[in-house]
């Protein structure tokens, strides 16, 4: 686990190559090791907070301490994890957190040590008073006439509402627009789009301040404030550090990996439950039956799931390959509604048009192959280099390849050694990255197999978008000669060089 982690880490966080120097922050959290778990509420302790703080500081390239302008930072961020949209909290309650004074830093400091959190629970309870204000305003709001012409440009770089009245004009008009992008978007009823969003809002608030009491003891709100409270102080270490809740880490696998176990559909959230958007070709659904578009999921293994948030469906759906999973549907049979029972056995699930694309263009006396690369993947059976040196046989086995486009616009990159095979199909040996640990020590990252898959022109296209692992492609592909670089001046990285 160690070993995979160390390459997550090394390729995820965006960061610029400008040359042949890479300096990569290494940054590794203990919860990563429950990756397969989904859990909306990690279990976490007061203990747990200065005990991962630690790993993450022994590990990280600059910072060794806590010292109070991290943790000005850390107040900042997690004013913004509570509040991102600025719809609950005024200006007046934000205030001492946002300019903490000398003496709120050196306590909340001295907190860690002590594992005292009084600082961020103060927080957590003013968010709580807040959503019960914005509760009350909302169904004010729900007799009122909403306004005509919103504009969406008025909602960026919000600050934050001095007035409780202040606060209701911008819900007020925060809700009008989106039934106006609904009504140009989707043809679902105002009443049904304001239920859903309604619905969603609540279990939102719900698990940030709710009050359950979880298994293991200790309550959702101090699990949820510890993971904030993490959250926070990573992020205030700079730009590429984060901490990930299990949940949040098996989303991000999922996406690097565009694989999963379990039945292989695309969902969306409805009133009345989740409706079934797409079976996955190939997918367990589309190979075994039973399950239809359109379905709507009411219940999973017998328990209920209406009201439920999608995340929380998905994780119950999702499951060890081999094992099985009951479903409880809804089905539109002539215009009736039918309740419809379907067991489906997990299996994995490979999103392959979201790896990677080939096709051709026509070209005087050949053709100009073009392979979309939307990540840096790798697993039992398949990886990113193996696959794009499969695309480019294919292309050269048909007519003359004249030339080849590699797209990596909106690739924001994968792992770090897939990032080395890629870049290795193009050049013979060499040094294509360099990671700088916590030591100051540089480690140089070479590609050392001759067999290159193809030396002719190549075009490289990137955009704002692309970030870590492709950056690292283009750049090296650029410094060795061997591609012309095309697209946004500016990619997506931050890191040093």
């Amino acid at each position: 686990m160690r070993t995979w982690m160390s390459q997550v880490i090394e390729a995820i966080r965006p960061c610029r190559v400008l040359r042949s120097l890479l300096l990569i922050l290494l940054i590794a959290s203990p919860l990563y090791a429950a990756v397969p778990t989904v859990s909306c509420t990690p279990d976490l302790k007061p203990q747990d907070v200065r005990f991962r703080m630690r790993e993450v500081l022994r590990s990280h390239a600059t910072y060794k301490k806590l010292d109070t302008q991290l943790i000005a930072r850390a107040l900042e961020n997690f004013v913004e994890l509570l509040d991102p949209q600025k719809t609950y909290l005024l200006e007046g309650e934000v205030r001492p957190y946002l300019r903490p004074s000398p003496d709120l830093l050196l306590r909340t400091l001295k907190g860690y040590e002590r594992d005292d959190y009084s600082t961020y629970r103060a927080l957590f309870a003013q968010m709580s008073q807040a959503i019960t204000r914005r509760r009350t305003l909302e169904e004010e709001l729900a007799a009122l006439p909403l306004p005509n012409g919103v504009d969406a440009a008025e909602f960026e770089k919000l600050t934050f509402a001095a007035t409780p009245a202040d606060l209701k004009e911008r819900l007020m008009r925060f809700r009008a627009l989106q039934l106006e992008i609904a009504h140009n978007f989707s043809e679902e009823p105002a009443d049904a789009l304001l239920e859903r969003v309604r619905r969603r809002r609540m279990r939102h608030e719900d698990r940030l301040v709710g009050a359950t009491n979880g298994e293991k003891g200790g309550s959702d709100r101090e699990k949820m404030l510890f993971a904030h409270v993490l959250k926070a102080t990573v992020s205030s270490l700079d730009g590429q550090s984060a901490y990930f809740t299990p949940e949040e880490a098996s989303d991000f696998v999922d996406q690097l990996q565009r694989r999963l176990f379990g039945i292989g559909v695309q969902m969306r959230e409805s009133v009345n439950g989740c409706v079934i958007t797409q079976i996955v070709e190939g997918g367990p659904s589309a190979l075994q039956g039973g399950i239809n578009e359109n379905d709507i999921i009411i219940a999973v293994d017998g328990e209920p799931v209406i009201g439920y948030d999608i995340l929380d469906i998905r994780g119950r759906i999702r499951g060890p390959m081999g094992s099985t999973v009951d479903l409880t549907l809804l089905r539109d049979v002539n215009g009736e509604e039918k309740c419809i029972n379907a067991r489906v056995i997990r299996g994995e699930v490979v999103l392959k048009e979201t790896r990677i694309a080939a096709s051709s263009e026509p070209c005087s006396g050949g053709s100009i192959g073009i392979i979309a690369l939307h990540s840096f993947y790798q697993d039992e059976n398949h990886s990113s280099a193996l696959d794009l040196r499969s695309a480019i046989e294919s292309l050269q086995a048909g007519t003359p390849l004249k030339g080849l486009i590699l797209d990596l616009r909106e690739n924001t990159g994968g792992l770090l050694p897939q990032a080395i095979a890629v870049t290795g199909l193009f050049i013979t040996k060499g040094i294509v990255a360099s990671v700088k640990d916590e030591a100051g020590k540089i480690h140089h990252l070479r590609h050392t197999d001759s067999n290159i898959a193809y030396q002719g022109p190549l075009v490289v296209l990137v955009s704002r978008m692309s970030a870590s692992a492709s950056e690292i492609v283009a750049g090296t592909l650029q410094d060795y000669g061997s591609a012309l670089i095309v697209g946004d001046p500016t990619t997506y990285g931050k890191g040093t060089y």
